[in-house]
Protein backbone atom coordinates (compact mmCIF):
# COMPACT_ATOMS: atom_id res chain seq x y z
CA UNK A 1 0.00 0.00 0.00
CA UNK A 2 1.49 3.20 -0.60
CA UNK A 3 2.40 5.83 2.11
CA UNK A 4 0.62 9.30 2.23
CA UNK A 5 2.63 12.12 1.71
CA UNK A 6 2.00 14.95 4.30
CA UNK A 7 2.91 18.58 4.57
CA UNK A 8 4.41 19.61 7.58
CA UNK A 9 3.12 23.49 6.71
CA UNK A 10 -0.16 24.43 4.82
CA UNK A 11 -1.55 27.93 4.35
CA UNK A 12 -4.51 29.61 5.85
CA UNK A 13 -6.88 31.91 3.83
CA UNK A 14 -8.83 34.39 5.57
CA UNK A 15 -11.38 36.90 3.79
CA UNK A 16 -11.73 40.20 5.71
CA UNK A 17 -14.66 42.06 5.14
CA UNK A 18 -14.32 45.65 6.75
CA UNK A 19 -13.71 44.64 10.51
CA UNK A 20 -14.58 40.62 9.97
CA UNK A 21 -12.10 37.80 9.70
CA UNK A 22 -13.41 34.80 8.41
CA UNK A 23 -11.56 31.99 7.75
CA UNK A 24 -12.22 30.70 4.12
CA UNK A 25 -9.22 27.65 3.53
CA UNK A 26 -6.44 25.64 4.50
CA UNK A 27 -4.34 25.11 1.46
CA UNK A 28 -1.61 22.74 0.78
CA UNK A 29 0.36 24.86 -1.50
CA UNK A 30 1.02 28.53 -1.86
CA UNK A 31 -0.33 29.36 -5.59
CA UNK A 32 -3.44 27.26 -4.97
CA UNK A 33 -4.22 29.55 -1.39
CA UNK A 34 -2.87 32.96 -3.69
CA UNK A 35 -5.25 31.85 -7.07
CA UNK A 36 -7.95 31.02 -4.53
CA UNK A 37 -7.49 34.37 -2.90
CA UNK A 38 -7.87 35.93 -6.33
CA UNK A 39 -10.84 34.07 -7.41
CA UNK A 40 -12.75 34.60 -4.22
CA UNK A 41 -12.33 38.16 -3.45
CA UNK A 42 -12.38 38.78 -7.49
CA UNK A 43 -9.27 40.75 -7.43
CA UNK A 44 -8.63 41.83 -10.96
CA UNK A 45 -5.37 43.88 -10.03
CA UNK A 46 -3.42 42.39 -6.73
CA UNK A 47 -1.23 44.50 -4.56
CA UNK A 48 1.61 41.56 -4.55
CA UNK A 49 1.82 39.37 -7.71
CA UNK A 50 2.88 35.81 -6.76
CA UNK A 51 6.58 36.03 -7.05
CA UNK A 52 6.69 39.10 -4.46
CA UNK A 53 3.81 37.33 -2.32
CA UNK A 54 5.50 34.16 -2.09
CA UNK A 55 8.79 36.43 -1.08
CA UNK A 56 6.81 38.53 1.85
CA UNK A 57 5.44 35.25 3.00
CA UNK A 58 8.74 33.71 3.70
CA UNK A 59 10.17 36.88 5.57
CA UNK A 60 6.84 37.63 7.44
CA UNK A 61 4.70 34.52 7.57
CA UNK A 62 1.59 36.40 6.39
CA UNK A 63 0.72 38.37 3.16
CA UNK A 64 -2.38 40.71 2.64
CA UNK A 65 -3.55 41.55 -0.44
CA UNK A 66 -6.53 43.58 -1.91
CA UNK A 67 -7.23 44.66 -5.71
CA UNK A 68 -5.42 47.85 -6.35
CA UNK A 69 -8.41 48.96 -9.03
CA UNK A 70 -10.78 49.42 -6.04
CA UNK A 71 -8.27 49.96 -2.84
CA UNK A 72 -4.73 52.54 -3.58
CA UNK A 73 -4.12 51.41 0.70
CA UNK A 74 -3.82 48.92 3.39
CA UNK A 75 -5.74 50.70 5.22
CA UNK A 76 -8.68 51.70 2.43
CA UNK A 77 -9.06 48.07 1.41
CA UNK A 78 -9.39 47.16 5.43
CA UNK A 79 -11.26 50.54 7.15
CA UNK A 80 -13.48 50.73 3.80
CA UNK A 81 -17.47 50.57 4.32
CA UNK A 82 -17.16 48.20 1.10
CA UNK A 83 -13.35 47.01 1.92
CA UNK A 84 -12.45 43.32 1.51
CA UNK A 85 -8.70 41.83 1.30
CA UNK A 86 -7.30 38.11 1.64
CA UNK A 87 -4.90 37.10 4.19
CA UNK A 88 -2.61 34.37 3.31
CA UNK A 89 -0.94 32.86 6.55
CA UNK A 90 1.72 29.87 6.91
CA UNK A 91 0.04 26.99 9.45
CA UNK A 92 1.96 24.19 10.92
CA UNK A 93 -0.10 20.92 10.06
CA UNK A 94 -0.46 18.64 12.88
CA UNK A 95 -0.70 15.22 11.75
CA UNK A 96 -2.65 12.90 13.83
Amino acid sequence: MPKLIRAKKAVLLIVRRVEEETPLAVVATFRGAYRLALFELAIANSNLDERSARMKMRREGRVQLWDMDQFEHLEQAMWSPIGRLAILQEIQVRNS
